[in-house]
């Protein structure tokens, strides 16, 4: 029976009868082995599988009968020899050096000469353009509600309703503010929960203390400023050296340094943050009523002001160091200081109404109109002024001649 049998080489061997021999056999392992590796090539660089056409028949004719090869002739067999060429991965490697051109190397023509034959390589033109890119962020904002927004800015703010807090401090200050016989007056913060709820805090303080000298030994300047300002605090009788025995519903307060190179006074103000947590959560800020500031809105101020033919400004200086603290509540207002880093650590209480508290704007400002009230008599002018014409301690205001701006400045 007549067979034929092809290789994976593509050599096709008409036989009647095709028997292997070994020789036979290592022939077409080199054969096949080279045929993967070209098939791998082929592969990476995408040429076309094609069948063989106008192929060379080779006929072999094999004798029936035939000797066994010794095995001393086995041993003298010359084997295939390994050709020192690069492996397939080294191969693609080199020739997907610029990678993002590999796909279009079949159209190019040139070719380079290698151990499996010609192929196709090198780079070719590519064109590229540096397209604009825009993008747009659109705020799907009504058009009716940015349209009511021109008569709404332009329209003079309504009168701010009193809330609840604002009627309990007016309420609460009537109640409990006195005057003492130099003029000066007392007033209370007003406390939503009983100060006898706060946590303990010393141990915070002292932290904050110990972390503001760490500045203070770095900047010498600062620490003349701070200890100058302080120094004044103590002098002025705004704060007196207590003892540190341990008392119910006591809050020390943690203070800082706010240092203003623009101010031509006092470039140093010290501030007191009574918004500091205890150990339980609670602060001194967060147990007080929140009054707002007892005066007309800045708005109708300024509209005001503008309508003198004659205008001037003033300023009440330490308006808030002004009023004093009923001396039940001074223990809420203890500060931790020490002058000096070798002095031991003393502890002050805060005498006066104090900036950085939550009700210390609705108390100064208050205070502030009683006086006017109560003075109207003495200063009818004056306590005009203070009524109508003064937002927190500054005063905006003017008269239609030279000489009432003057009788206005003296009175």
């Amino acid at each position: 029976m007549k067979e034929k049998k092809s290789s994976p080489s593509g050599v096709v061997f008409d036989l009647d009868l095709w028997i292997p021999t070994h020789q036979t056999l290592a022939l077409l392992a080199s054969v096949n082995s080279l045929t993967k590796l070209g098939e791998k090539a082929a592969n990476i660089i995408y040429l076309n599988d094609e069948d063989l056409k106008n192929y060379d028949k080779i006929k072999s004719i094999i004798l029936q009968e035939f000797e066994p090869t010794p095995q001393s002739c086995l041993e003298n067999f010359k084997k295939a020899t390994r050709q020192n060429c690069e492996s397939h991965v080294q191969f693609a490697s080199r020739l997907t050096t610029n990678w993002e051109y590999y796909l279009k190397l079949r159209n190019v023509s040139n070719f380079e000469n290698t151990v499996f034959g010609y192929i196709a390589s090198g780079s070719i033109p590519v064109s590229s353009e540096n397209k604009p890119h825009c993008g747009l962020i659109k705020d799907n904002v009504d058009l009716e509600k940015t349209m009511r927004r021109f008569w709404e800015i332009e329209n003079v703010e309504p009168e701010t309703i009193k809330n609840k807090e604002t009627i309990i401090c007016e309420e609460h200050f009537q109640k409990n503010h006195t005057r003492d016989n130099t003029g000066r007056y007392i007033v209370s913060m007003p406390f939503k929960k009983d100060p006898n709820c706060l946590g303990q805090s010393k141990d915070i303080a002292l932290k904050k203390l110990n972390s503001l000298w760490n500045r203070l030994q770095r900047e010498p300047n600062y620490l003349k400023l701070y200890r100058d300002f302080l120094k004044e605090y103590k002098e002025l009788g705004h704060m007196q050296e207590v003892d540190e025995r341990e008392e119910c519903g006591m809050y020390f307060i943690p203070h800082l340094g706010v240092y203003r190179s623009d101010k031509k006074t006092s470039k140093l103000r010290v501030v007191f943050n009574a918004l500091s947590a205890t150990t339980n959560g609670y602060s001194l800020n967060s147990l007080q009523y929140n009054g707002g500031a007892a005066q007309n809105d800045l708005f109708s101020i300024m509209v005001r002001f503008r309508k003198h033919i004659f205008a001037f400004i003033a300023d009440v200086q330490k308006m808030y160091r002004m009023i004093w603290i009923n001396p039940d509540q001074r223990k809420l207002q203890r500060i931790l200081w020490r002058e000096n880093m070798d002095e031991p650590i003393k502890t002050f209480e805060l005498s006066t109404v104090t900036y950085g508290t939550t009700s210390a704007p609705f108390l100064a400002t208050r205070t502030l109109k009683q006086l006017a009230l109560d003075e109207a008599g003495n200063f009818p002018l004056g306590s005009s002024v203070v009524m109508s014409d003064m937002y927190i301690d500054d005063v905006l205001t003017g008269a239609e001649t030279l000489l009432e701006a003057k009788e206005l400045k003296i009175n």
